[in-house]
């Protein structure tokens, strides 16, 4: 069972992360976003950005403009820190308990796994959330930003 939520999880993650050479189309960013104010806007100054450099643009891009994405980034930094906290309480509980090395050993992976199927799900359903939000916010966006510029 244990494995099947585990293939099911790289199946959703895989499904999620969208093997594109294009992030600002994947969230329906304009081509000329990261470009200088100053320079003319067409399709032959465009710089060709590393595949990397476009993400990170993306996302920094994300977190200035975005708070629903700043407070997902703050809540699943948050999931993750208390489940590795549990998962350590879990563990120094199991030494407290002076169980044999060997129960602990177990019981100690029984409780990571677990720690950690708990956390991809609760990480799943945040993304899922946030990319929902995020891509609500930035047609919000375009419709004011680039229309004020059309004008």
């Amino acid at each position: 069972m244990l494995s099947t939520l585990f293939t099911y999880t790289s199946t959703c993650l895989l499904f999620l992360s969208r093997f594109s050479t294009n992030k600002r189309y994947d969230v329906g960013l304009p081509n000329y976003i990261f470009e200088n104010e100053h320079e003319s806007i067409n399709e032959h100054t465009i710089k060709k950005l590393s595949y990397k450099k476009e993400i990170v643009l993306v996302y920094e891009w994300l977190h200035i403009h975005c708070s629903s994405f700043r407070s997902t980034c703050y809540i699943v930094t948050s999931i993750w820190s208390i489940g590795f906290l549990l998962e350590f309480l879990g563990r120094l509980t199991l030494i407290l308990v002076r169980l044999s090395i060997n129960k602990i050993v177990i019981y100690g992976y029984v409780i990571l796994s677990s720690v950690t199927s708990i956390m991809i799900l609760l990480t799943i359903i945040c993304i899922v959330k946030e990319r929902k939000q995020t891509l609500i916010f930035i047609k919000q966006w375009k419709n004011d930003h680039l229309n004020v510029q059309q004008e």
